[in-house]
């Protein structure tokens, strides 16, 4: 696929489609504390103009001159702070624990597939990085396998698939072939915030477990049964599975995520 922007000439070479990447940099470090290794970084450090930006007539006597006289003093201060057990400078450790974060970063956010919550089609598409389709599913002749108005969609360690479906108003489960495995209602309990409320409001206490509807709940309308059964989800919008396995759901229409342990 090639990619055309508005912003370029007609005659520019064809730009492959786009891809999103992190590039990180510093402006160097030595390999070591010795002389040598320490005068060729200082030397390549301090002849770089975006670092020193005199002119080369001014600055290149002071360098080779006095600068490049004084390695042994740059790399006593560098043995104070030297990585020994990785042998390395603490430049170069930060830079490798920042790679190697955000590399587990990124893939536990995109991971290998992209997967989209298909709204009007009531399915799960996934595609591979590169847009690749690779497979589908949740739109089957089983009324109860079905998804109907999905709007988020999450994979835990073991592929499994949690669906967000807003028309169902709970989340539905899928293992790693795509065979429905249940669902979860929602069962959330009172906060420890409403209950302290509860504590010191007994009116209010009395009320609510006094309390019987003059409408009998409609459950068959899963919306209808949603907004009257405080414990399920109301809207459910958005799901995601975190760094220890929990399954967070955005119960949307009651201000309040509801969190399962799955892992």
């Amino acid at each position: 696929m090639n990619v055309r922007q508005s912003n370029i000439p007609e005659d520019h070479p064809k730009i492959l489609k786009q891809k999103i990447g992190v590039i990180i940099g510093n402006l160097g470090t030595p390999d070591a504390t010795d002389y040598w290794s320490m005068r060729r970084y200082l030397k390549e450090f301090l002849s770089d103009r975006r670092v020193i930006d005199y002119s080369p007539w001014v600055w290149k006597p002071i360098l080779n001159l006095i600068l490049l006289r004084r390695p042994f003093s740059s790399g006593d201060a560098y043995k104070e702070i030297w990585n020994i057990e990785e042998n390395e400078s603490p430049l170069l450790t930060i830079t490798k624990a920042q790679t190697k974060k955000l590399r587990a970063r990124f893939n536990k956010a995109y991971g290998d597939k992209v997967l989209v919550a298909d709204w009007r089609n009531g399915r799960v598409q996934i595609f591979d990085k590169e847009g690749n389709f690779l497979a589908k599913f949740g739109d089957s002749n089983n009324e109860e396998e079905n998804l109907f108005r999905p709007s988020d969609v999450a994979i835990d360690k073991n592929n499994y698939y949690y669906v967000s479906d807003w028309g169902k108003q709970r989340i539905q489960i899928y293992d790693n072939n795509f065979k429905f495995c249940g669902f979860l209602r929602g069962e959330a309990t009172l906060s420890e915030w409403a209950k302290e409320y509860l504590d010191a409001n007994n009116d209010e206490r009395l009320a609510r477990e006094s309390f019987v509807p003059l409408i009998k709940v409609d459950e068959v309308e899963p919306h209808e049964e949603s907004a009257r059964i405080e414990s399920f989800f109301w809207d459910p919008t958005s799901v995601v599975v975190d760094e220890t396995q929990n399954l967070l759901v955005l119960d949307s229409n009651r201000n309040r995520v509801q969190i399962y342990k799955i892992g």
